[in-house]
């Protein structure tokens, strides 16, 4: 039996009755520790390494944070790591700046352009604006738009007084006005009577002249060979001479019947029947607008006709009119002459019963502002079975018109309304 290794054991640092195994293990650790004890050097050294590049870095680092406008972390390493994230970013912008470069010039060229354009383009529009007197470039627009109006004017001027000059051989606007100064509209009247049957005469002898003339064509064809042939052609060459004659006799007249009506219309204008200007307004004012005015004139058979005006100076029979237009303009006439009579005497209601019935919705509301505002003259009582028109009038009545309500007991099925204005 062997020595005992308790103490042995001690002396390593063990306990007397550790096993041999330990204490081998333990000597095994204790002859690889120079190795460990060399490579923990080799580690401490090249931690001492990481730590002054660490330094170093972040000295460098600290000196880039204030021309940086970016927030790096504290540590260095991240700082470093997101500092080269950033660049990447950069260069990347940078490639992708320098591939649209070209496409920026151009822009910048074609803006550029635009720029020199609106510059030239505004220095003359201020140079127009002062040679033209205009504050700002809607009064210029406003002056282009009157200049241009005006020189149609004058173009649709020169044309009328060239046609007028063609029709009266040259007679200038002064001679024809002096022609028919002093003259009235029944003197006129019968001269174009007059004209007129003259006119009839030179159309039958310009018939009769025609079939003369057919007659001698035919002669002279008949007789073309024979001994009085020169007779013939003589007494067709009369015939022309006649006809042309005729011919230019009733142009003469036929453009004179038309001079002398132009001037009978301009006469009868100016002196217009005053219950014919009244019914005229009120007839504007009940179509809102689509008619503006109405004339009375001579028909074919010189017998007085009604015509509804337009705002462009065209005029509508009354026959050609839609039957709620026909009854606005009855309306027109009986208010013309209803206010004619208050004038003279004491006024009398203006009693209407379904008045509006052939109306639309927009005839009803202007001939109902047209009623609002006659009650100024006299009173005027409305009565109606339809609600729209006494929902017209309330609204109307809403809006401040001179409008009273009165609904009426039903009677069955039916409800009147009377709306009485004021």
């Amino acid at each position: 039996m062997g020595r005992p290794l308790g103490p042995a054991m001690q002396a390593i640092g063990l306990n007397a009755d550790a096993l041999p195994m330990t204490g081998r293990d333990l000597a095994d650790e204790w002859a690889a520790a120079p190795a460990a004890i060399t490579q923990l050097g080799e580690l401490d050294e090249a931690a001492a390494q990481a730590a002054a590049h660490e330094a170093e870095l972040a000295h460098g680092l600290d000196g880039l944070r204030p021309d940086l406008a970016l927030n790096l972390p504290a540590d260095a390493a991240l700082a470093a790591h997101e500092l080269e994230q950033h660049w990447l970013a950069a260069e990347k912008a940078r490639h992708q700046r320098e591939a649209l470069q070209p496409e920026l010039d151009k822009a910048n060229h074609m803006v550029a352009q635009g720029e020199a354009g609106v510059q030239a383009t505004t220095s003359v529009l201020e140079a127009l604006q002062v040679r033209a007197n205009a504050q700002d470039p809607d009064a210029l627009r406003q002056l282009a738009a009157r200049l241009a109006q005006r020189d149609s004017v004058a173009a649709a001027h020169a044309q009328a007084l060239h046609t007028l000059s063609c029709m009266t051989d040259g007679q200038s606007p002064a001679q024809l006005h002096a022609a028919l100064e002093g003259r009235d509209g029944p003197e006129l009247q019968a001269e174009i009577a007059a004209l007129q049957a003259r006119q009839e005469q030179l159309a039958a002898a310009r018939d009769d002249a025609v079939r003369t003339e057919q007659h001698a064509v035919s002669t002279l064809a008949a007789f073309e060979h024979n001994t009085d042939a020169p007779q013939a052609a003589a007494r067709r060459e009369a015939a022309i001479s006649s006809l042309h004659r005729i011919v230019e006799e009733y142009a003469e007249l036929t453009l004179a019947r038309n001079l002398i009506a132009a001037a009978i219309d301009r006469v009868r204008a100016q002196v217009q029947d005053p219950l014919v200007r009244q019914a005229g307004k009120f007839m504007a004012q009940a179509t809102d607008g689509a008619f503006s005015g109405i004339q009375t004139e001579l028909d074919t058979a010189n017998e007085p006709v009604v015509r509804g005006v337009r705002p462009d100076g065209s005029t509508v029979g009354v026959s050609e009119m839609s039957a709620g237009t026909r009854d606005q303009l009855f309306l027109a006439f009986r208010l013309a002459s209803v206010e004619t009579y208050c004038r003279t005497t004491e006024p009398l209601p203006f009693i209407a019963d379904d008045l509006l019935v052939q109306f639309d919705d927009a005839r009803s509301h202007s001939t109902l502002s047209v009623l609002a505002a006659f009650a100024r003259t006299t009173q005027v009582l409305l009565f109606t079975h339809h609600d729209s028109i006494r929902d017209m009038a309330r609204a109307m009545q809403a809006e401040g018109a001179p409008i009273n309500l009165l609904e009426l007991p039903a009677l069955g099925s039916m409800r009147p309304v009377a709306a009485i204005e004021d």
